[in-house]
């Protein structure tokens, strides 16, 4: 799973496209008009919002973009707008699906540094980590193939009922989108979309280990697999964690955990080269 989600910001429209919303659409927020132009000739797979009552702005929102890849995108975007010199990015979400990794496990290794909004939430899917939350990026981690089949998806077929399906997701808003024009946007096949993220893991303690630091040990490990390693960092004051840090902690997880930045990189770059797989097979 590459693009995940896609909205983009334009000052201009099509003649033809502009008369299409001004005849069938209707206000919406800080809109003038809305359309789906799935449901209308020619259908595209666009949410569209027009004449925005900040300078008159078009948003235009991709259904699916997941499975579209850069190409038939761009050529939908030009459809709409004409070109795509002047379309900006306004919020851009890139995920990869992980095999046969908990949430959990996923969320006990990552650490992001210097982050303190951070987050988790607990539903009858399961918990959803969110390592980093903000109103410019958020990352969040949960259990995929729950979703999935709490929604009937033919997707979970290809599934073993015992299997696990991590999603990593990465959410750009705003002033937060790193690469804010539409024309560079194979740019992020070239960027850190997990900036400041490093896998680290809870050290076993050893053979000699007091029942104190037994204690402790076991502790950390319960809280970190309740609410995640990020979250659990957040309990404590720096000079604190930097202490549990040093003396608990290892600072490579990749034995136990896939390089989940380098296969976020490839996701991305094979939705950008119009690579779409689904489901995403196991990749370590």
């Amino acid at each position: 799973m590459p693009a995940d989600k896609l909205i983009l910001l334009c000052p201009w429209l099509r003649k033809s496209i502009r008369k299409l919303v001004k005849e069938g659409g209707f206000p919406i927020g800080r809109y003038r008009n809305f359309l789906d132009l799935s449901k209308t000739d020619p259908s595209l797979p666009v949410r569209l919002s027009c004449g925005g009552s900040i300078n008159n702005v078009n948003k235009i929102e991709l259904n699916g973009v997941a499975k579209l890849g850069l190409t038939r995108t761009r050529e939908i975007i030009e459809s709409i707008c004409g070109g795509t010199s002047r379309v900006k990015i306004y919020r851009i979400d890139w995920a990869v699906d992980i095999l046969d990794i908990s949430p959990s496990q996923l969320a006990a290794s990552c650490r992001f540094q210097g982050i303190q909004s951070s987050a988790f939430f607990q539903s009858r899917l399961g918990t959803t980590y969110y390592p980093h939350r903000s109103k410019e990026r958020t990352v969040l981690i949960y259990d995929k193939l729950k979703l999935l089949r709490s929604r009937h998806n033919p997707a979970a077929n290809g599934y073993k009922q015992d299997q696990q399906l991590t999603r990593l997701e990465v959410q750009f808003r705003g002033k937060g989108v790193p690469i804010r024009s539409f024309d560079d946007i194979r740019g992020y096949g070239d960027i850190d979309l997990l900036k400041g993220m490093k896998l680290v893991r809870l050290r076993h303690p050893p053979q000699n280990a007091k029942p104190q630091e037994v204690l402790i040990f076991e502790a950390l490990n319960g809280l970190i697999d309740q609410i995640g390693l990020q979250n659990t960092a957040k309990r404590f004051s720096s000079s604190q964690w930097a202490y549990l840090q040093k003396r608990y902690f290892e600072a490579d997880a990749h034995d136990e955990i896939p390089d989940v930045r380098r296969l976020l990189t490839k996701s991305a770059r094979d939705w950008l080269a119009d690579i779409i797989r689904f489901p995403r097979s196991k990749s370590r």
